[in-house]
């Protein structure tokens, strides 16, 4: 899942690393058509869902669909990313051993029930964190 996509590089990215299928989510018409034409370009449209929506209605209406990998990178002054976690945890979006990957221009904290922070670091202006969510036997 790819929720904020822009041009949906990290998503497609990840489908040719091996990924068997990508969810793109951006609210701008002009990003969507930009990340439709790259998945034309690199040959993944067929594996590659890319829908016009604000993330939180998304998020709201696809409640209980698990995804194993998840990109959060909103533009930065938003900060959005500690409430797009929360968010998918709570709609139980997150699968067992799930990696998301958030990258933020604050210095967020990030928590959730089950999440397991394996890295938080600064690049430059950007502040990239990255959990897992722990199964629910452990």
């Amino acid at each position: 899942l790819d929720l904020f996509s822009g041009s949906g590089q990290l998503a497609l990215e990840a489908l040719s690393r091996g990924a068997s299928e990508a969810v793109c989510i951006d609210s701008n018409p002009a990003a969507v058509k930009i990340i439709k034409a790259n998945a034309e370009k690199t040959h993944f449209a067929d594996r590659c869902t890319v829908l016009n929506s604000d993330w939180k209605a998304y998020v709201k209406t696809h409640g209980g669909e698990k995804y194993g990998i998840i990109f959060i990178d909103p533009p930065y002054e938003a900060a959005l990313c500690a409430d797009a976690v929360k968010r998918l945890n709570e709609n139980d979006m997150i699968a067992d051993h799930a990696m998301i990957v958030c990258e933020s221009g604050s210095d967020e904290y990030i928590v959730g029930e089950g999440l397991k922070i394996l890295r938080h670091v600064k690049y430059g202006r950007a502040y990239v964190t990255l959990l897992t969510k722990e199964s629910e036997g452990i």
